[in-house]
Parts: structure tokens; sequence; C-alpha cells
């Protein structure tokens, strides 16, 4: 039994229970607009056993035991993100839904159904996720108040904070729901009634800034009717809650996102934030593991199996005394990873290359502005993570050169500022990355040189064709990676290989390949999907493309996609490692599934025309094969399985844009041009962000979300200019304030009396949420996992009582308790 194929049933047994979950709660769902739900699920013990046991005749005796057969650490509870079309039921709900909440916006029943009808068919993974959105930054929210108190009004209330979290939700849902109407309505109100994601949107980003400070109000409102206690400024550590909200994740929990004839991605759940930044060898790596659903519902294992991990810096900002400190953290960060997921013994050597895992490494080389205008510090971070990895590097030499594991730094700048890539740039950051670069690569690809001698022709004198042998070839890769031993066992090294002479004689040699590589043509089919994705890279490094801006994303996708073990991030982990990993699910997703239709089918034709020919023309292949790929991003994955990571990271949504027309300094830029990559809004996420808005909306909503006498006057049609305007002639600036004051003090008692109100609702006697289920009314321990007789089972409740008491705050659930009278479905405002 493979890891690949016990990963793949672990994770079918995870999606098989939240469904049965679901089933058994079909009027307290809440449903995303890409039609989705998210259930919470405890690790159903007895069920694995049974599986597993009947499967692989494997016995499971523990989580330890588990653990070990699956290669991986796992929560005892999963939050699951179910896609809705693995069950007919739940697809009829959801629709059904998205139907009533069009009639409540005031559209016609014919025109409802067959909006509601096209809707269906619209592909959901670029549509924004706004419920799954606010669930989780309320998550981070409902923890934050917890860790951030002063006083014990909430110590040991964890279970009536989640089912405060989940009546909240549920509210909210009525919100979102009439958010997706709206936008609906306003997206097909041209061309011919046909929605338009990118309208769709526009519409769903603006509901984020008008629904999120309703929903922080409900949240503080159902937190006083489920812990009798109302959360004031002083009882909050207000010095330090930012910090706080930035070191706290939306949830410990393992994540699981479903897709019916798509993807099925597990990404670890972890307590560290990518911006708790300590020295040692903390920091808030999680590893995303990537199988396919068939149209049966059954998960089965990737055929291009690796070990992925998203990372941010492993750089700390402060805090040390000097280089030498900083360079000796990041040291052992990277030499961390390969502890923790057991690298050693995963890793194989050959004749050829060592054993080594390669850091993709996304930020930008010398971006000066950025440099002098931020704290982000990521020019010297490049400087300390490249001499880190130098010295893991010749400390595994040392210890043990026959079991070395190399950390090999592909750092190529994907959001486009700073330095392209290069030998002759003058700059010696750009040269080391440059040639740490093309190490990775070669020991990305050399598996397909060593093997190709059949598949390969070079051209001769025109037009003339001969087969030739590769292991020339061979032995100058082994010569490179024997180089870089050389250098590394130097005690008297340069800081960079690049500037000591193993370094020039390795660039020589990586020359002397590429010129070989340019005049070669190779043979594979277009359903050889893995297998061009390397060559695609050989050609792409023969004619040094990935020394181009534009060239960079789809040359970290194809190497992550190529890789044993990726280590991939940038300088949070967040923005620009989703644009990555996105792509490459979309790969993943291509590899595995039976039947593609002609977008995906552009995308193979043009990797195999990339991987075709090792000849200049290959600049336009690569253009096509970009272009292609990008399509399909914008169409189907930018709001798919990796948005999650920024969700649980932060609380909210990258905040990653498409490039504008015309000139622009904004990082935030990070994303293909805005006519490629026109389904992406993003202008109000920030709003969701721990290290951005978060603690502020928090604030804003204790104090009743007061309304600012400027925004006031500038509501008007004029904007700003009539702000100024009723300025300047005082009489309609001075009503303007009058009026806000009064609005104001009038809102403030009523958010009062509310909350007073439901402090009153609140009884303590009453169990708040279900064991183990956070709320469903049904225990997800192996005992209870029955699809038919979900919450019909008692066996098991001691099992589950434990299980419970271990969770963390953050399993909440999108699934409530709370009695549903409206059969039809919520109502909407």
């Amino acid at each position: 039994m493979s890891k690949e194929k016990a990963q793949a049933l672990y994770m079918q047994i995870l999606a098989e229970q939240a469904k049965a979950q679901a089933l058994a709660n079909m009027n307290k769902l809440a449903f995303d607009p890409q039609g989705r739900i998210l259930v919470d699920v405890e690790w159903p013990f007895e069920k694995i056993q049974e599986e597993f046991r009947t499967q692989f005749e494997e016995e499971i005796n523990d989580q330890t035991e588990l653990e070990e057969v699956l290669g991986q650490k796992i929560s005892l509870v999963t939050t699951v993100s179910l896609d809705i079309s693995v069950d007919e039921a739940l697809k009829q709900k959801f629709y059904e839904t998205v139907e009533l909440a069009l009639k409540k916006a005031g559209s016609p029943k014919d025109k409802a159904e067959k909006l509601a009808t096209q809707f269906k068919s619209l592909p959901k993974g670029s549509i924004i996720a706004l419920q799954q959105e606010l669930h989780f930054h309320l998550a981070l929210v409902s923890r934050v108040y917890q860790k951030a108190q002063k006083a014990d009004k909430l110590n040991n209330k964890e279970q009536e904070m989640q089912a405060a979290h989940q009546a909240a939700m549920l509210r909210i849902n009525k919100l979102v729901m009439g958010s997706l109407a709206q936008g609906l309505l306003e997206s097909s109100s041209k061309r011919g009634g046909k929605i338009n994601t990118a309208q769709l949107n526009k519409a769903l980003d603006k509901a984020r800034k008008a629904i999120l400070p309703e929903a922080h109000l409900i949240l503080l409102e159902e937190i006083a009717r489920h812990t009798g206690q109302i959360i004031s400024k002083a009882d909050l550590e207000t010095a330090s809650i930012k910090k706080i909200a930035e070191q706290t994740t939306a949830t410990p929990n393992d994540i699981l996102h479903t897709t019916k004839k798509g993807l099925v991605v597990l990404i670890e759940g972890s307590e560290n934030t990518a911006h708790k930044r300590v020295i040692g060898k903390q920091f808030a790596h999680r590893r995303i593991i990537s199988h396919e659903m068939n149209s049966n519902n059954v998960v089965v294992a990737n055929q291009n199996p690796r070990l992925q991990i998203r990372t941010p810096s492993p750089v700390v900002k402060e805090d040390l005394q000097n280089e030498e400190e900083y360079i000796q953290d990041a040291s052992e960060k990277l030499g961390q990873i390969i502890k923790d997921y057991s690298l050693k013994g995963q890793l194989t050597a050959d004749d050829t290359k060592p054993k080594a895992y390669v850091y993709n490494s996304y930020t930008a080389i010398n971006d000066r502005l950025d440099d002098l205008t931020s704290k982000n510090r990521q020019t010297k971070s490049a400087i300390h993570i490249l001499q880190g990895a130098h010295r893991y590097n010749a400390l595994q030499l040392e210890k043990n050169a026959e079991d070395a594991v190399f950390c090999l730094v592909q750092n190529i700048s994907v959001n486009g500022f700073g330095d392209t890539l290069g030998y002759d740039r003058g700059n010696a950051l750009v040269q080391e990355s440059t040639l740490m670069a093309e190490l990775a690569m070669l020991h990305t690809i050399s598996d397909i040189i060593s093997d190709e001698s059949l598949k390969v022709i070079r051209k001769k004198d025109k037009p003339g064709l001969e087969s030739f042998e590769t292991n020339e070839q061979k032995g100058k890769i082994k010569k490179v990676f024997e180089l870089y031993k050389e250098f590394l066992s130097r005690p008297d090294r340069e800081p960079f290989f690049a500037d000591s002479p193993e370094g020039r004689k390795a660039i020589l040699l990586i020359k002397e390949l590429k010129a070989d590589w340019r005049n070669e043509i190779n043979f594979s089919s277009i359903d050889n999907i893995a297998e061009n994705a390397k060559l695609g890279l050989k050609n792409i490094m023969a004619n040094n493309l990935h020394w181009r801006h534009e060239n960079a994303k789809i040359v970290q996708v194809l190497s992550v996609f190529s890789e044993k073990v990726s280590l991939g991030g940038c300088k949070s982990g967040n923005e620009r490692a989703q644009a990555i990993n996105g792509r490459v699910a979309l790969l993943d997703d291509l590899l595995n599934k039976d039947e593609k239709d002609m977008p995906e089918m552009d995308v193979l034709y043009y990797l195999a025309t990339t991987a075709q020919s090792g000849s200049p023309i290959a600049v336009n292949n690569i253009a096509a094969l970009k272009k292609s790929v990008d399509a399909l991003y914008n169409e189907r994955g930018l709001q798919s399985a990796m948005s999650l990571v920024s969700l649980v990271d932060q609380g909210g949504p990258a905040k990653v844009e498409a490039k504008p027309e015309g000139l622009y300094v904004s990082r935030n830029f990070a994303e293909e041009k805005i006519d490629t990559i026109d389904n992406l809004s993003q202008k109000n996420s920030s709003r969701f962000q721990a290290h951005k808005k978060l603690t502020g909306m928090m604030f804003d909503a204790i104090d009743g979300n007061l309304q600012n006498w400027w925004a006031r006057m500038k509501s008007t049609r004029l904007g700003v200019v009539g702000a100024v305007v009723g300025i300047v002639t005082v009489f309609p600036a001075a009503i303007t304030a009058y009026n806000t004051y009064k609005d104001n003090k009038d809102k403030v008692a009523a958010v009062n009396c509310s909350r007073e109100e439901a402090v009153k609702q609140y009884t303590p006697s009453i169990p708040m949420v279900s064991r183990g289920l956070a709320g469903l009314g049904c225990s997800g321990n192996a005992a209870n996992f029955d699809d038919d007789r979900c919450g019909e089972n008692t066996k098991g409740k001691a099992k589950d009582n434990e299980m419970g008491n271990k969770k963390g705050l953050g399993s909440t659930l999108t699934l409530v308790v709370e009695p549903d009278e409206d059969s039809e479905g919520p109502e909407y405002h």
C-alpha cells in the first residue's frame, strides 16, 4: 500500500462523513456562492480501521499508526469544504435556495428559474467564496476575543463560542445569498441575460465591504446570547490585540476541499501564522496533498505524487544582532523541513544528482522601491536564504555525505518586480540566484535526460537528423553537482557559489548543456503530461526563458508540478504562493481526469509543443502555454482550494490583483494583466486580514459601527467635491455633523438594547453545542458513522466526549442546531 493510496482513502472517508452529516441536517445548511458547505468532521476512527482493513489488509490501532501510514500528521477535527455536486439532494437544495434568493431580490419567477438553471453550469472555482471567507474571518475574530481578554468573561466557554459562531453564520448566510442573487441579476442584465463571472465577482467584492461590519455586529450579539457576556473594549488587551490577531490562525484544523470530478485537496492544519516569525526552528509551513475524485465520488491517488509544502519566508525580520545570526536562523529552519517531513527516507539520490528538495521562492530580487518603502526586507531575506541553504547543505555533507539532503533555492520572482535572472547583470545576488535556480531545475529534469536517448534526435546539417546518446549530458549534470559539493566542502568558501572557482566552472557546464538542448527535438505524446512538463522546463532553460519576468509564473508552476519535494512560498506564503499553487492544481487535475474539455486540451497541446523543440521557436510555444494556463486559471481556479490557505492563515482572502493598464507601483498587482485575469476582484479583501483591518473592525463593531461625519459628507453623488463645498459653506457641514451625532446616538442605544436582550436569552443549563460535532446533533466518531441513520446511534458517547474535549476553538460549523421553521429556506433581506 502506497502512502498516496492511503491518503486517498483517508480523504474519501472524511468526504463521505461530511456528506452524511450534511444530509442529516438539510434545514441547517449555510451555502456558499460556489455551491459549498463547511462541515467539521471528527476523526472517524472505527470507520478508518474498517476501511483500511478491508481495502489494504492494514491494521490501524491509533492515530500515530495512521499518521505513519499516511506520511502526514493529522488533526482530530477536519473542516471539510464539501462540493454539493456529490449528492443530488444537496445540489437540489442549493439551487432551490439560489432561486428563492433571486425571487426575494425581485426577479420574476420564470427569470429566477432560468437564471438558477444557467448558474448550475457556470464554473464555480473562480467565484468569490463569500460565505467561506466570512466563516473563517469570524472564526479568527472569535479566537482573538478569547485570547485578548483581560478579564475571564469567556474562560472555559469554547463550546458556547462555537455555538455563537454557528448561529451568526446562519444569519449572515441570508445576507450572502441575497448578495449572490443581486450579483447574478446585475451580471446578467446585459449580454442577452448571460451571467458574466467578472461582473458577478465585482458585485460580491462590494458585498464583502457591505456585509462585513454587519457580520461583526451579528457575532457580538450571538456571543452575548450564547455566553451571557457583552464584550467591551475594556475587556480586551487593546495595545496588543493586533499582534494577537496576526499570530492566531482561524482554525488549527486540517482543511479538506472536495470537487466532484476534480481535485480533492488536504491542507495541513497549524497554529502558526505567516506573520508569527520567531527565532528558532518554528515557522508556518503547511503541507498540501492533492488527489482526484472521479465521477463515482471515489478519491483516487494522484498519478504524479509530490510532497508539496506552502511556506512563508523562513527569515525573521528583526530581533537578531547581526547578519551571521540571520543566516544561521534561516539555515536551521530550512533544515527543520527535512526533519518535519522525514525527507531522508522519502528522497532518493542517483549517480547524477544528490538527494534534495527545492525551495521555490517567489519573492522579488533587488526590488529597490519595496526595499526602501517597506519593512519586508525581501532582498536581505533572499541573501539570508541562499547563504542559509549553503550553510545547512555544507553541514549535511560534513555529517553524512552519503545520506545528505540538500536544499536548492529556486528564487524566481513571479510578481514582475525587481531584477530578472541572468549571468550578465553585474550583481552578485542576481548571479547567485540564477545559478542556484538552474541547479534546482537541473535536479528536477535530470531523470528525463537520463532516459531519453531513444526519444531524442539532434539536428545535423540541414535537413538531416541523427540520434545521439545522452550519457555526456548526464556526466555534465553530475559534474555540476560535484562542483557544488566541492564548494560546500571548503571552510574558506565564498559567500556565494557563483563567486567561487567551482561556481564559475558550473556556469560554463550549464551553458554547454543549454547549447546541446537548443539543437534537440524530443518525441513525447500529448498525453504524457508529467514528462512534457519536464521537457518543457528543459527547453525553457535552454533558451534562458526563465530569465524573463513574463515567464516566471509558468516556470515556477512547471517546476513545482515536476519536483519530488517542493517548499514554495513568498513573504507571507499567501498571495503569490496561491497564484502558483492554484495553477499547479490545474495541471494535477488535467493529469488525473479522464475527460477533458477544449480549454483543458489547449493547455495540453501547448505544453506538448513547448516540450518538443529546444530551438528558439520555443519562445512562441511558452507564450501560448502561459496564455492557455492563465485563461483556465481565470475561469476555474482563482478561488479554489488553494485560496483556503490565506483564509485560515490571516482571516481573509489574499490581497492580490490583476495588473491594470498603464503605470502602477502597488506590489498587490502581482497577477497577470486585467485583460487576462478579469475575474479577479479583490479590492476589499484587506478588510478581512488580521494585519490590516480585522481588529479595527472588531473595535468598530463593539462601538456599534458608528458613522464618521466626513464619510457621511462624501456619501452624496458629488462625493469629495460635495463634501468640500459643504465645509466651505459651513451650514451643510454643521447639519451633517448634528445628524451624524443624533443617528450614532440612536444606533448605540439600539445595539446596546439588542445585546442586553440577547444576554437575557442566555441559558447556561442547556448545552450550546453537541459534543463532537459542534451543534449538528450527530456525533462524528466512528461508532456513529452511518449514512442512513446519522443521529440515531447512541454508541461511542464516551469516546465522543473525550474527543470533543480535545478540539480547539475554530473547529466550528456552518451547520447549526437552532430549529429552522422556514421549510422553504431562510429569508433574505
